[in-house]
């Protein structure tokens, strides 16, 4: 993760993930987005967050790798990217060892799924979120 990336293209990446992931059925349009104050952007992108995880938890690797390569192609912050810079509450939540909400299995789903775990944290992570799923 070393390229930084402007608000705005932040911004942009939801609106090509979303158009990819839905196979163009929507269309996120961010025209307002664009005019707010930087704070406010921030605060948009941070509430996206588990929405994008959630998005590409429902995606397959097939389909989660081409989206990865036409956004990484329009020079955008990729899934993986997103969930390496805003997802590291995995860290948190791997060392707790339990996942309270669903947000967190969220952030776990997101973290396998990115493929930014050990062999030994992916397993550990996959086993707290069938206890979880489980109920």
């Amino acid at each position: 993760m070393t390229k930084e990336f402007t608000l705005d293209e932040h911004l942009t990446f939801f609106g090509v993930f979303t158009n990819l992931q839905s196979d163009g059925a929507y269309n996120l349009d961010l025209n307002h987005f664009y005019g707010m104050s930087d704070t406010l952007k921030r605060k948009s992108i941070k509430a996206t967050i588990p929405d994008v995880f959630e998005f590409a938890n429902d995606l397959s690797q097939e389909r989660l790798s081409a989206i990865e390569q036409a956004l990484e192609a329009q020079g955008l912050p990729t899934v993986k990217w997103m969930i390496a810079k805003y997802g590291k509450g995995h860290e948190r939540i791997l060392k707790r060892g339990v996942i309270r909400t669903v947000t967190e299995a969220y952030v776990i789903q997101g973290a396998i799924n990115s493929g930014m775990l050990s062999p030994d944290d992916e397993h550990r992570a996959d086993m707290m979120l069938q206890v979880f799923e489980a109920g």
